[in-house]
């Protein structure tokens, strides 16, 4: 939702094309840039992240070749996979919400942290009181080429 992400895309694209001497972006460009920019945005966030739970900075990685909607029971498990503490889940959860990652399927629509602008206790009070099985939360479109997760 940023316009940055868009010209950053663009220019990934555009680098593809000019490299394989295309006079205009072809899909096989768009197909490239798209994954190169999803790729840039997993390192960008892992830095993010890294800021505030060091031991952690790869948690992304933990998603690849996942599905791009899981359970939150799915995801806590995936994050206890590779040695998050259980008392770190729920903050890192929520960060990986906040950052834009994941987004929750709420009424038939998902809402990710950009689109009930950054009222994260909106999302909170959304998800309280829910089971953990009954709560899905939704791997933002922009990091699925780079993680190779299943649609």
């Amino acid at each position: 939702m940023r316009p940055r992400c868009l010209i950053d895309l663009i220019a990934h694209c555009r680098g593809f094309a000019i490299n394989r001497g295309h006079e205009v972006i072809e899909v096989e460009d768009i197909g490239s840039g798209l994954h190169a920019f999803s790729t840039n945005l997993l390192t960008e966030l892992g830095l993010e992240i890294r800021d505030v739970f060091p031991d952690v900075q790869d948690v992304l990685y933990a998603f690849i070749d996942s599905k791009t909607t899981m359970s939150l029971q799915d995801v806590r498990a995936k994050l206890h996979e590779i040695g998050v503490k259980p008392t770190d889940t729920e903050r890192l959860v929520e960060i990986l919400i906040w950052f834009g990652f994941f987004g929750v399927a709420w009424n038939g629509e998902t809402k990710f942290i950009y689109t009930v602008n950054y009222d994260m206790k909106l999302i909170r009070a959304f998800l309280r009181g829910k089971a953990d099985d009954s709560v899905l939360l939704i791997v933002n479109p922009a990091f699925v080429p780079g993680l190779a997760i299943s649609t």
